[in-house]
């Protein structure tokens, strides 16, 4: 028991301050079921889907509390928090991908000539591969000239092997080449794009 009650009354008026503070608080919201307008010194459990208005005591509004987010605003929330981080990645790479360009070519004649630099090296193998398809045709047409005599019937094993092997060498020479041809239309795609935005950034026309 206190023995001087009036000495603590400061301390006891703190205490009571944040309840007498809640208390001046009114919330109000609509029954989502009947419509009704609810009126409550605290939140009410009946308006948890639905915007609450917290007031002062006199009157006017504090806040407005809105309700939670249903699944898909949850999904459109996430999905959009998803794209903003992916752009930031694609930027963060492109800055990557802006210095490297700029440390590789100190100007566009450097950025040509890596260009024919590689393409010289898939000619040369497009070159080489022609080589070998002449020849590989070559002895196709001795192995058909070969087998010919025999008409229909059948062939040595020697002659018919050469045959499979012809065919299967012009093929795959063929395959070479084509391969070749259409990594020179990346090398060169490539460098056109490596090209225009070495200009962007350089400001060079």
């Amino acid at each position: 028991m206190l023995r001087d009650p009036i000495r603590y009354l400061p301390l006891i008026a703190l205490l009571l301050l944040p309840a007498a503070a809640s208390a001046q608080k009114i919330f109000i919201c609509k029954d989502p079921v009947t419509g009704r307008t609810l009126t409550s010194d605290r939140p009410l459990p009946e308006c948890a889907q639905t915007p609450v208005r917290e007031l002062r005591k006199d009157g006017s509004t504090l806040r407005v509390i809105p309700p939670p987010p249903t699944a898909e605003q949850r999904q459109a929330k996430a999905a959009e928090e998803a794209k903003q981080k992916q752009e930031e990645l694609d930027k963060a790479e492109q800055k990557r991908r802006d210095q490297a360009l700029l440390a590789a070519y100190s100007s566009e004649d450097s950025l040509q000539k890596a260009r024919a630099r590689q393409i010289a090296q898939q000619e040369d193998d497009i070159k080489r591969a022609r080589q070998r398809l002449a020849q590989a045709e070559k002895n196709l047409a001795e192995a058909q000239k070969d087998a010919k005599p025999y008409d229909k019937q059948k062939l040595p094993f020697g002659i018919e092997q050469r045959l499979m092997q012809g065919d299967l060498t012009i093929k795959a020479e063929q395959t070479v080449i084509d391969s070749k041809r259409a990594e020179i239309e990346k090398i060169n795609q490539k460098f056109d794009a490596d090209l225009a935005r070495f200009r962007e950034l350089t400001g060079s026309k």
